[in-house]
């Protein structure tokens, strides 16, 4: 995992390596990954990367789902949960693997914020697909498809270490992004703590913004 920021005219980068995913063709994708030894009750602390308005109510709606499944938040808590949620463009083509990029674009000014920022996904070269190094490709639709994206990491607050890494992804499919992300929190809550191997995932239909 690598991540630089390279400042540019009213607009800033973060690129980093994407992690190869399965279950591409599905509309959505959930997979959750312990990476340590959970306490038998455990509290945390969520961390909220933006605490936009819409955000802020995604955040409350997974506090309260972990509630409901005995897991005790609040502040101060030995184990912190970041959970960061955020739109995806992604290209025609961006499949897993080691040539897959993201870019993530928004306001060089970060005191606004991350709100309207957009994580754009494609490959870094394709013969066959359009691509960041290659450019667009004689027969490609140039389609690309937008999504909303669930990321959460819990660590241990004093050495950091990770306990647990969970994500759930879906398609917007035209409709606004906190509707369809927070149909995804039950599934990214059910999957606390737990190695759940790639799988596709459908929310119920949700309000369109057309």
């Amino acid at each position: 995992f690598s991540m630089r920021a390279t400042p540019l005219t009213g607009l800033f980068f973060f690129v980093f390596l994407a992690a190869s995913v399965t279950a591409e063709e599905a509309p959505g994708r959930l997979i959750g990954t312990s990476c340590g030894a959970m306490p038998a009750n455990p509290s945390v602390e969520i961390v909220l990367l933006d605490n936009a308005d819409a955000n802020v109510r995604i955040r409350n709606a997974f506090v309260d789902g972990l509630r409901r499944k005995g897991v005790a938040v609040q502040v101060g808590a030995a184990l912190t949960l970041t959970l960061e949620i955020a739109p995806i463009r992604e290209f025609e083509g961006a499949g897993g693997g080691s040539n897959v990029i993201e870019l993530r674009v928004g306001q060089a000014n970060r005191d606004l914020g991350q709100q309207g920022d957009v994580n754009l996904r494609g490959s870094v070269w394709s013969s066959s697909e359009n691509s960041l190094v290659g450019g667009p490709r004689k027969g490609s639709s140039g389609l690309a498809v937008d999504r909303v994206r669930l990321t959460a990491s819990l660590n241990n607050r004093v050495d950091g270490h990770c306990l647990w890494q969970g994500e759930a992804v879906h398609e917007l499919n035209g409709r606004e992004l906190e509707p369809v992300a927070m149909a995804l929190v039950p599934s990214l809550v059910g999957a606390f703590g737990k190695t759940v191997a790639p799988r596709p995932i459908t929310i119920e239909a949700t309000p369109s913004i057309r």
